[in-house]
């Protein structure tokens, strides 16, 4: 009878969990907990949460299978880069079948607009969380998991899908009947689709940095294209760590860490770990799949998984370097220690400060069981903080370093500029960008250190000279700004097609208005425009600039001067004549002058210089700019009336002078002291 009664309460215990009906500890609860999504899926309870979204346990309640519930928060889903972003780790994971990579489901969105992912429920430890506690891993468990980890990349790369977030926060281990360790890859979020459906959607740009900095390959660093093998270099990163318990490279700032990873060698693991008993044939492994350029790595994960069979198996490398070919591959049953069906929840904050600058959830939805009591207490705390991290990323740090180097500034790099530097006096890509960052966060100081020591490293490169234009102009250092800019143009023609030097140059054209206070920076700088611009044929970006600094400034000398370079070069289309003519007739003193100027108007042919004829009739002055003086009218009054009438024009009705009201005691004393 007891047994009977245990039965049927082990069949209602089920049946509620099923219909999710179970109650769940306050501390695990979460804002979806108790909710029907999608129609099918039975929300219990939160299992991990990121600064964009939460992973629930949920319950298909059909089938009363376990589940993966990953949402992307409310404030995120109605951003189109971020829905974009979701969709693509949905459509990135349903191409691939693999026992290696993690299961999805389903994907939807709810009522509420609630974007979701179903997958796969795994109890199991983050990689990152067994190498904190259990490392450095005994040699023959990081082989184990590390050719587990290829044997999934390879089974991705045949299907056209680049991880490019490889890391150990996206690596989960779970145990294994037999009572050893299988690996699960994470989080396609960043996956690039590089064939069949999906492969051009224009998710990400060249020039954009994606994945996690610790861990990220050279071209990574650097923004340029990527593929298959820089999942490659990443899985390097993650065996090095495992054997050495440290990262293949350390810094205090992510700006130096992309640095290390594009120029610095990394240190071999039988010197920084000489207990950890790493041969030298696995050491060269590890190294080759480091290596800077993607064509001296390994050119598929089948080549690293063999060469890490290889070096388990004591197989002598072929080539000296690591490339080792052997056959067979350890599997799981190579692997050590089993692991317990017990997890925990994922850290948001990961060792060196933001390891989640591109992704959004990392590890979470792998985390199966509750987190820790004294965990739960801080859940909300942590959330919040990863939110103000966030935005902390997207403000004034690394976000704002990596978008604002590819967005907001340009230079020329892939050009004439480019192509006229000599390969061995050309600065670093990667150099250039992080300067650009460093510009963009107001970091002048630092910018100004890493362009002078480049400007002595690489003097032929008119990049460096163009950022070192950029930087002055911007400290505003107008004749050392000019002396760059000169030396980036001898270098390299095009440079003066740049955007940024045509706007600094705009201003120092208009510098300080006034008659006095920047005009020896503004004959400079036209001085200069009349150099630069003399010769070749004028890009539309410089027409535009130079016309619209003559429609609108005042100073009739070095306007004229600027017309006449857009004249000889048959760009002068878009000068208003009316504008600049009339500069001319409120500077010159000159009455022969002036009556030159008003034939040059007839010659023309334009009546829209009627107008300002008219004003030379019929007014008697005109007022000089940034001055009280007034020019007289009166010698050119006929000369602009025959003016009129040649054009087709009517005379306006002459101005009346005005009556000039008798002087006060004041006014007459001031007049005899201004004579003394």
């Amino acid at each position: 009878m007891e047994d009977g009664d245990a039965a049927r309460s082990n069949g209602a215990s089920k049946l509620q969990q099923r219909r999710g009906r179970v109650d769940i500890p306050e501390g695990s609860r979460g804002p979806l907990t108790g909710r029907l999504i999608g129609g099918r899926y039975r929300v219990m309870e939160i299992i991990g949460e990121g600064g964009m979204g939460a992973v629930y346990r949920a319950v298909h309640t059909l089938m009363g299978k376990e589940v993966a519930l990953k949402v992307l928060l409310s404030e995120y889903s109605a951003v189109e880069g971020m829905a974009r972003r979701f969709q693509q780790e949905a459509q990135s994971a349903s191409r691939l079948e693999h026992p290696g990579i993690i299961d999805v489901f389903d994907f939807g969105e709810t009522e509420d607009k609630l974007l979701f992912l179903v997958m796969a429920f795994l109890r199991g430890r983050p990689l990152t969380e067994i190498i904190e506690q259990d490392g450095p891993l005994e040699v023959e468990r990081a082989l184990g998991l590390g050719v587990q980890i290829c044997d999934a990349l390879a089974h991705a790369h045949e299907h056209g899908v680049v991880h490019r977030d490889l890391k150990p926060d996206n690596v989960m281990v779970l145990g294994s009947q037999d009572g050893g360790e299988r690996v699960k890859l994470l989080d396609f979020g960043i996956a690039k689709i590089t064939e069949g459906e999906g492969a051009a959607t224009g998710m990400t740009e060249v020039g954009a940095v994606f994945g996690t900095p610790e861990y990220l390959s050279p071209e990574q660093a650097a923004g340029d294209p990527v593929d298959h093998r820089a999942d490659i270099y990443s899985l390097g990163a993650i065996i090095y760590e495992m054997l050495a318990s440290r990262r293949v490279f350390s810094a205090d700032s992510n700006v130096k860490l992309l640095f290390a990873h594009i120029h610095d060698a990394p240190e071999p693991i039988r010197s920084v770990a000489p207990g950890a008993g790493v041969s030298p044939a696995l050491d060269r492994a590890v190294l080759k799949a480091l290596a800077k350029h993607p064509g001296e790595r390994f050119q598929s994960a089948a080549d690293l998984s063999r060469a890490l069979a290889a070096a388990a198996t004591g197989a002598p490398d072929s080539d000296g370097a690591g490339s080792v070919h052997g056959s067979g591959s350890p599997g799981a049953e190579s692997a050590a220690s089993s692991v317990g069906a017990h997890g925990r929840a994922p850290k948001e904050d990961g060792p060196r400060g933001v390891q989640r600058t591109q992704g959004d959830l990392g590890a979470s939805e792998a985390l199966a069981a509750r987190p820790a009591p004294a965990e739960q207490a801080r859940s909300g705390a942590d959330a919040a903080r990863v939110r103000r991290r966030l935005l902390w990323a997207l403000g004034g740090g690394l976000g704002a370093l990596l978008v604002l180097i590819m967005l907001v500034l340009s230079i020329p790099g892939g050009g004439e500029a480019s192509k006229s530097a000599d390969e061995s006096q050309a600065a670093p890509r990667i150099s250039l960008d992080l300067i650009l960052g460093l510009m963009a966060a107001g970091r002048l100081e630092e910018a100004s250190t890493w362009l002078q020591d480049l400007a002595v490293r690489t003097p032929k490169d008119p990049r460096v000279h163009l950022l070192l234009g950029h930087l002055y102009c911007k400290r505003g250092r107008a004749d050392a700004c000019l002396s760059s800019y000169s030396t980036a143009l001898v270098l390299s023609a095009s440079s003066r097609d740049d955007p940024q030097l045509l706007s600094n140059l705009r201003r120092l054209l208009t510098r300080r208005k006034g008659r006095l206070w920047g005009r020896p920076i503004r004959d400079r700088a036209t001085s200069f425009a009349l150099r630069i611009f003399a010769k070749g044929e004028l890009s539309p970006a410089v027409v535009k600039m130079l016309t619209e600094y003559v429609n609108d400034w005042w100073e009739q000398d070095l306007i004229w001067k600027i017309i006449e370079l857009l004249r000889s070069h048959e760009a002068a289309g878009g000068v208003s004549w009316a504008h600049a003519y009339r500069q001319r007739f409120r500077s010159v003193d000159s009455c022969e002058l002036r009556k030159k100027y008003i034939q040059e108007m007839v010659a023309r042919g334009d009546r829209r210089l009627l107008p300002l004829l008219g004003e030379l009739y019929s007014k008697r002055s005109l007022r000089k700019p940034w001055s009280r003086r007034r020019v007289s009218n009166e010698c050119i009054s006929k000369e602009a009336a025959r003016a009129i009438k040649t054009l087709g024009g009517a005379l306006p009705p002459k101005e009346r002078p005005r009556r000039r009201r008798a002087a006060g005691v004041g006014a007459r004393l001031k007049r005899i002291l201004r004579l003394r």
